[in-house]
Formats: C-alpha cells, structure tokens, sequence
C-alpha cells in the first residue's frame, strides 16, 4: 500500500548503528486499511528491544479531564521556577526543570542589527537561582507570582506566568509520574525594555 514499513541506522562504513533513542532498526505493521498498528524496535545486533500496540487512527482514546493532583502539581512546579529565583534555591530549579530545558527570550545582535531568539539553558538556570537575587532586590519584598493553567492534555500542560517582571508562558510534561518544565518563552512585563 506504499508504507514505511521498516527504517534502519547506519555509520559512514555501513554498519548497523544505534540511534539517539537507543534502537537500530525499526519495523512497522499494519491493519487492512494502512493504519500502523504495531512498531518494533531492534538493537544493531537485530535482537528484539520491544514491541509496542499503536493505535490506529480508527481507534484513538482521548484524555481524560485532567485531575485536581495534576493541576496542583502543574501550579506547584511553576511557582517552584519563579521562588527558586526569587529565594535562591538552586535545587529547587533543578527540581522543577527538565534536563532538556529550552528557555527563550528576545535577545538583539548589536554587530547584525537585528532582533533573534536568545536562549539560556538548565545549567544557567541552576545557577541563576543561586546568585541572581543575592542582593535582595531584583523582587519587591512581596513579589507577584500570577500562575493561569491554560490547558492541561494527559501528560502535557501549558501554563501562563505574570510576576513582577516578567510576562512567561511554559510548557510541562509529565514523564515517570512527575511534572517538569520543558519549555519556556518570555519577554519582560515591561515592553519599554525592548527597542522599538
């Protein structure tokens, strides 16, 4: 019927090699219609990994209301982010970032003229939480921590954060049974900041 029905990873000499995600081969089965029903995953000796049910497009369950604990914890984990700052608790932040933290913000190149995006990584932040605010004066004495929920689906959320000065929209995910930012883009509440 034209599927994909098997992909392999292999080094410049041909050998069979294994990928990022731990597998060499992949192997793909279908239903009658085409719908991929099953994946199989090989290492580069071609034994076995796992097999995994994929379902189909004729039979997908959707999520579920999220819980009360999930948006508790979702609200939690990104007021975590703001008090690591805000109180310099590096394992904190390190609790409630993800290893693959993707944090973006409006950056402009001086020698190119021109505006791009400007990351910062864990790390950073690791370290951020540990200095950053030392002077006691990068927050108000009570600092606004306004956390909205946009959207919660299974094991993914989106979360909207206004503080004193910043405006954030973060990404989590929930991966072995905890919730973890993932994403993170913002620009300062005060717009003046940027150029116009």
């Amino acid at each position: 019927m034209g599927n994909h029905t098997k992909y392999t990873y292999h080094n410049k000499k041909d050998d069979l090699v294994m990928n990022q995600w731990n597998f060499a081969v992949g192997i793909k089965k279908y239903d009658t219609l085409g719908n991929n029903i099953k994946l199989t995953l090989l290492d580069n000796k071609q034994d076995i990994i796992v097999t995994r049910e994929i379902n189909s497009n004729a039979s997908i369950k959707m999520s579920p209301i999220a819980t009360s604990k999930d948006s508790l914890e979702i609200k939690n984990q990104s007021l975590g982010y703001l008090e690591a700052l805000q109180q310099l608790r590096p394992k904190l932040m390190d609790a409630v970032l993800n290893d693959s933290l993707n944090k973006i913000t409006i950056g402009y190149d001086r020698t190119e003229m021109k505006e791009y995006g400007r990351a910062t990584t864990k790390k950073q932040m690791n370290e951020f939480a540990n200095s950053w605010n030392k002077s006691g004066t990068k927050f108000p004495i009570n600092p606004k921590n306004e956390i909205k929920i946009l959207d919660i689906y299974d094991r993914i959320a989106s979360v909207k954060i206004i503080s004193d000065n910043w405006v954030e929209y973060l990404q989590l995910i929930k991966l072995d049974n905890k919730w973890e930012i993932m994403n993170i883009i913002w620009q300062y509440r005060d717009v003046k900041m940027y150029r116009e």
